[in-house]
């Protein structure tokens, strides 16, 4: 433990000895030392009574345009790679975006810092042997940013500065959407489903409802969801907003073959973040966290032996989930994220509580919109959507 302990604090000094060093390393490569001294021929070309020599077509379209420092090359994503790997940022260092490169190895540290204190929590202090909620949200947390980070990295690198995208905002919108579901799940019977969603966004809140049949014809389960922003940042040039969410989901789901009934809801915070705060060669891109802690019950008198109570199972869920958005068009977005659910509706193959999840939206015009949504980890699940959109104002 010890051994553990030592080699992580030894990587952190290593780390802070970097933060300072590189920096002034690159100031010192950029300020290249420039003589003072002129001879007589650069004295006589420097002179205000020599005629400069005359503009010619040809002179005027043989010139090289200046190539900008921070325009992307495989130079700065091979940096960014290896030794990027270990020291996040080096890749816009390379290619002299000294801000990017700092705002990218801070948040390294950070992570950093993170994942040590959930170690020193979990290890040092009398903790119960499986991780409490505290250290298994530090953990998230700290190995999320990590590997973000690095990822911030790679691509600000390869893409170089982006110009500023053309923003298609819709600050209100409400859409009614019906599709397919299908749920890998071993348990049951009737995997497939016909979904029905209802979604509404304002300028501050928005909240959505998902109705699903089971194909038998009966409703299975109802959700929603319910938030606003409670803080905001949108400068105009950015695509994604960065910013605060508090909200809220609610679930009823009924196991109709063994008359099983799970309620469960979740307030939750979600943080965002335009990546494109940290390297302006994510324009597009966003990194989103959310954490909720909920109540969930199910009730079990369906199966029980006991005729004057109403058994029921009563758990306290922590639920994790970190992501990142990308809009590569103003009709595409796409999103990618990692889900840490410790509800007790998991299926059996899916015990260390870890799913990965995936959406795509593509707007094929003022009304219609295609949607497609998957889950998976040992089983998945997978959504199929049309979307009619009924907009307010765009």
């Amino acid at each position: 433990m010890r051994s553990h302990l030592s080699s992580i604090l030894s990587y952190i000094f290593i780390y802070f000895i970097l933060y300072i060093a590189l920096p002034y390393s690159s100031h010192l490569a950029a300020a290249e030392p420039k003589s003072t001294s002129l001879n007589s021929s650069e004295r006589l070309s420097s002179s205000k009574y020599v005629q400069p020599p005359k503009k010619s077509f040809k002179s005027a379209t043989d010139q090289q345009p200046t190539v900008p420092v921070n325009v992307g090359r495989l130079s700065d994503t091979l940096i960014s790679i290896v030794p990027g790997v270990i020291v996040h940022g080096a890749g816009h260092w390379y290619r002299g975006d000294i801000t990017s490169g700092k705002n990218i190895f801070i948040l390294e540290g950070l992570s950093l810092l993170t994942l040590v204190s959930a170690y020193f929590i979990d290890t040092q202090v009398n903790a119960p042997p499986q991780v409490s909620s505290a250290t298994e949200w530090l953990y998230h947390v700290g190995s999320v940013v990590f590997v973000m980070t690095w990822l911030t990295d790679v691509i600000g690198s390869f893409r170089g500065d982006q110009p500023a995208g053309r923003i298609n905002q819709h600050s209100r919108f409400m859409h009614v959407a019906a599709g397919y579901r299908y749920q890998a799940d071993p348990q049951r019977s009737l995997n497939h489903h016909i979904i029905s969603e209802v979604q509404y966004q304002g300028d501050r809140w928005s909240g959505h409802a998902l109705f699903n049949w089971e194909s038998g014809g009966k409703l299975a389960g109802v959700s929603g969801e319910l938030d606003a922003w409670i803080y905001r940042r949108t400068p105009k040039r950015l695509i994604f907003p960065s910013g605060l969410k508090l909200g809220s989901t609610l679930k009823r789901w009924a196991w109709l073959r063994e008359d099983l009934v799970q309620w469960l809801v979740v307030p939750f915070l979600e943080a965002h973040l335009s990546l494109e705060t940290i390297s302006s060669g994510l324009k597009s891109f966003s990194f989103y966290h959310r954490v909720g802690f909920g109540w969930e019950r199910f009730d079990l008198a369906p199966i029980s032996d006991i005729e004057d109570e109403s058994p029921a199972l009563i758990n306290y869920p922590l639920i994790l989930q970190s992501g990142i958005l990308v809009k590569p068009s103003p009709s595409i977005k796409i999103g990618v994220s990692i889900i840490q659910d410790s509800t007790l509706d998991v299926r059996p193959l899916n015990e260390d509580h870890l799913f990965w999840a995936a959406h795509a939206k593509i707007r094929q015009s003022r009304k219609v919109s295609l949607e497609a949504k998957a889950l998976w980890g040992e089983d998945w699940s997978m959504w199929l959507l049309v979307a009619f959109n009924l907009e307010k104002d765009s």
